[in-house]
């Protein structure tokens, strides 16, 4: 059965069929499929859920970005000395922003590690926000690019396509989590549409049939997928229910006074879009006397710690790091193979279980 599990015979996105299934695939008994499932969890090759079944755990699957980190320090994508232009939006940068300051540090950490094991250098671009339209312009690029040294680009933050398409005819480019639909770009992201939607089948399945949204839609253009994971998994659901509260323009206690009504009126959990956010919800709830989760179920999104007198929040975490690593092989096999068609690879996020979710109470 590992052999099948690591060789990619069974879905990833899906649980693993049920015990009588399995014991036909292998032509043995329901006891033994049990045996050898509880000693794959032992192992950490599987993952048993309560409510969704087993699961193959992300580091059994057959391509990971960890196995190209690995390929790395073999030495098997060594090129001649190269240089990796990271690109970043400098007004993500101020502390009010430490989500997005923390995956920066995380996408670095993982693009340094792949440079260092394939002899490339990495340097850090910041390009300010009113000037994003001209991140192609010499001066937002270091002289490594502007002296005609070989050398790629890796985008972290998203920056107007039209520039990106300008900047992708003279240099290699990859683009982390952010697709700009540009032949010459190749995308390295997370299932984030993916993962919210395993969050809210999860309430699903705990009862929960009023569901709402809570996210910074019109702040963080990286928001966009997990509404949209929103979105679709309540379509999949055939709900004819759903609730958006963006708290990007609206005061939060307004928009606090809001989602407090609903929830007093039947909403039974809320789905944050960040889980900085996430927090500052379930702070403002508590205090307005609602419990969680015997009242109202919670998710977030990052795998952020709680902060102190809150708990955990049940929570995505992305494989972050992974994505750089993943990111610095793309962008050399690009330069290496120009001709290559456009790709993506995308890496599922995994589920953090917290202590904010529950079986939705009968009446």
């Amino acid at each position: 059965m590992l052999t099948d599990i690591r060789s990619g015979r069974f879905n990833p996105n899906e649980p693993l069929p049920a015990e009588d299934t399995l014991a036909g695939i292998y032509d043995v008994s329901r006891s033994t499929i049990r045996r050898v499932i509880d000693n794959l969890v032992s192992r950490d090759e599987l993952l048993k859920e309560p409510y969704r079944g087993v699961w193959i755990k992300q580091e059994s699957r057959q391509i990971q970005p960890q196995d190209e980190a690995v390929a790395m320090t073999n030495g098997e994508i060594k090129l001649p000395h190269w240089s990796i232009c990271a690109l970043i939006q400098s007004d993500f940068l101020p502390m009010e922003h430490r989500p997005i300051n923390d995956f920066v540090s995380w996408y670095l950490g993982g693009i340094s590690k792949a440079a260092n094991q394939c002899n490339a250098s990495v340097l850090v671009n910041f390009v300010p926000f009113k000037d994003r339209d001209h991140v192609d312009s010499p001066e937002f690029l270091p002289p490594a690019l502007r002296n005609g040294e070989d050398c790629g680009i890796i985008l972290i933050h998203h920056f107007p396509p039209e520039a990106v398409e300008r900047l992708a005819r003279k240099y290699p480019c990859v683009s982390l989590q952010y697709d700009y639909m540009l032949p010459q770009v190749d995308i390295v992201c997370s299932g984030m549409n993916h993962a919210m939607q395993t969050l809210i089948k999860k309430l699903f399945e705990l009862g929960h049939r009023r569901i709402v949204y809570a996210g910074e839609i019109t702040k963080h253009f990286w928001t966009v997928g997990r509404l949209s994971g929103y979105v679709e998994a309540i379509a999949t659901q055939k709900s004819n229910f759903f609730e958006i509260y963006d708290f990007s323009e609206t005061p939060f206690e307004k928009q606090m006074s809001n989602l407090i009504t609903s929830i007093r009126n039947g909403t039974t959990a809320v789905v944050c879009g960040h889980d900085i956010l996430g927090y500052r919800i379930m702070d403002a709830l508590m205090k307005a006397g609602i419990k969680i989760p015997e009242e109202v179920s919670m998710t977030g999104f990052d795998g952020m710690a709680e902060p102190d007198g809150l708990l955990r929040l049940e929570s995505v975490i992305q494989p972050v790091e992974y994505l750089g690593v993943a990111a610095v092989k793309m962008l050399q096999e690009r330069a290496r193979q120009p001709e290559l068609p456009p790709r993506q690879l995308f890496y599922d996020s995994r589920i953090v279980e917290g202590k904010t979710i529950a079986r939705v109470r009968p009446k």
